[in-house]
């Protein structure tokens, strides 16, 4: 019975079925082996040790070297606490956020006459199920980025995005600063296309700091307008669904689409990056 209710709890702290199973594990059996913990799971060995990592990162364990072999020990309650006390923190920042949408809507009135319906996404599964909302859009994206998520979302489940985007035939224009050009260059130059929209779908325009500083991530489609958010363990995302804001920022992201520099394509970035290579 306590261990269900450990489980139960985990689930509300953003972490994946197979996260949830090994750290139990480790709880339970502390000298269990990576060949008995993947038996036990029905896991294999390699995925044993992305899930390990994964819960390195998160907190949950801790790994101790010796000259034999290395050693998982789950973290006791403390690192539950400090997860809670990171969940606390999101949810004040989310509330910021709010706060600042609240004051832009009155830019429009009163808001009671508008018709809005604003959603809230936590956790990596929370932005991953935004993109995938946004890969099905049957009208134009349009994107302003300051860094890529390809790295932090995982490149295959950014690479099936992709196809679903291939699929859909959805247009794409994508305004994007130095942080986010910085940061596709550290993307493995042997399947760089697979993360990107073919150039009959997906173009670009660099828009220089001087012009308009891009500090967040925002994507606009089918009268969404949505707003990324991911440091550390502050991870979210805020989708508002109202035709208004939606048109009003479509509107201010076509002038600055006018301000930015020379069209061009992912295949003319990659060109960039090879060269300065």
């Amino acid at each position: 019975m306590h261990i269900n209710i450990i489980t139960r709890f985990l689930e509300n702290l953003d972490l994946s079925k197979e996260e949830i199973e090994v750290y139990v594990t480790l709880l339970d059996n502390p000298d269990i082996s990576i060949s008995d913990l993947s038996h036990e799971l029905s896991i294999n060995r390699s995925k044993v040790y992305r899930t390990l990592d994964s819960l390195i990162n998160k907190g949950y364990v801790n790994k101790v070297s010796s000259e034999s072999k290395d050693l998982f020990k789950a973290r006791g309650f403390e690192c539950i606490k400090q997860a809670v006390y990171e969940k606390e923190k999101e949810v004040e920042a989310m509330k910021e956020e709010l706060n600042k949408i609240e004051q832009n809507f009155q830019l429009f009135g009163s808001g009671a006459d508008l018709n809005i319906d604003v959603k809230f996404y936590q956790g990596k599964r929370g932005i991953k199920q935004m993109y995938w909302n946004v890969a099905k859009s049957k009208t134009e994206v349009k994107k302003i980025l300051n860094k890529s998520a390809i790295g932090f979302l995982g490149r295959q489940y950014w690479e099936d995005m992709v196809k679903e985007q291939k699929l859909n035939q959805t247009q794409i224009r994508v305004l994007y600063s130095e942080s986010f050009y910085n940061s596709i260059k550290k993307i493995d130059k042997q399947n760089f296309r697979n993360y990107f929209a073919p150039p009959s779908l997906q173009t670009y325009k660099f828009l220089p700091e001087e012009v308009f500083k891009i500090e967040n991530y925002f994507i606009l489609y089918e009268n969404r307008t949505t707003v990324f958010n991911w440091h550390e363990r502050s991870i979210y995302g805020i989708e508002i669904l109202n035709p208004e804001v939606a048109s009003m920022l479509s509107q201010m992201f076509d002038i600055l689409w006018n301000m930015g520099g020379k069209e061009h394509t992912i295949e003319d970035l990659e060109k960039r990056i090879l060269q300065e290579n």
